[in-house]
């Protein structure tokens, strides 16, 4: 395998001479120590005065696998996404595990369809040279819902404007507008939902505008939202 080495061996002369040398901690004793990068043949000239014989040795070299996984993924439920991998090595077999949401765990590239956040660990086994492992993170964000009417009239029933796992992304921003675009509403997180006031005072009925970065480098949200009371 690459970076072990083997002991080469040659008898019945005087003197001895390897080529080439690559790899080799002596080119001119009988039984150098070989550590060569990729398969080599060695010629060794065993020689007893004028006499000499030439004898060719190949050390093969066996590639180490290689994992070679991708960066980390990102997908909003209900996506899929393609673990791009590339083992590499000789010899070898690789799997994925867990299975869970991939269409085939013994594929280089299996595409996967997470429902929550997961990490895929890619094992490559080479029968020459032992196995090498590689993680992905596939990130899976929830899809928000967002609801365009709300009645915060005090009844308990849809007094707040609520968005459906915006819990779920603790940075992201909301805010929310009126018809003159006078900011009503600003919030980092969702942690208490829109009640319909601003500074204290309930607003009227009416439209009103939001705009919603997840913070997670995918395009703002925006729309209306009708406060009815």
């Amino acid at each position: 395998c690459e970076s072990d080495n083997v002991q080469l061996n040659a008898g019945g002369g005087a003197t001895y001479k390897w080529t080439p040398a690559t790899g080799l901690n002596h080119d001119d004793i009988a039984n150098p120590i070989a550590t060569p990068a990729v398969t080599t043949t060695y010629h060794v000239k065993v020689s007893i005065g004028k006499c000499f014989d030439d004898i060719p040795v190949t050390v093969t070299v066996f590639k180490n696998p290689k994992a070679n996984t991708p960066a980390d993924k990102e997908i909003f439920e209900g996506e899929s996404v393609t673990l791009d991998a590339r083992p590499e090595g000789d010899n070898i077999t690789y799997s994925w595990s867990p299975t869970t949401g991939l269409d085939n765990p013994f594929s280089p590239t299996p595409i996967a369809s997470p429902t929550g956040d997961i990490t895929y660990t890619l094992t490559v086994h080479s029968a020459s040279c032992g196995d090498a492992t590689g993680d992905v993170f596939v990130r899976v964000y929830k899809k928000i819902v967002i609801t365009n009417t709300f009645t915060p009239n005090g009844d308990g029933i849809n007094d707040t404007w609520q968005i459906k796992d915006l819990d779920t992304y603790p940075t992201s921003i909301v805010n929310i507008f009126n018809r003159a675009g006078q900011q009503v509403y600003h919030s980092i997180g969702y942690g208490r939902p829109w009640d319909g006031t601003y500074n204290g005072a309930a607003l009227p009925s009416g439209t009103y505008y939001y705009v919603i970065d997840l913070k997670n480098k995918t395009p703002k949200r925006s729309g209306f939202i009708m406060l009815l009371r």
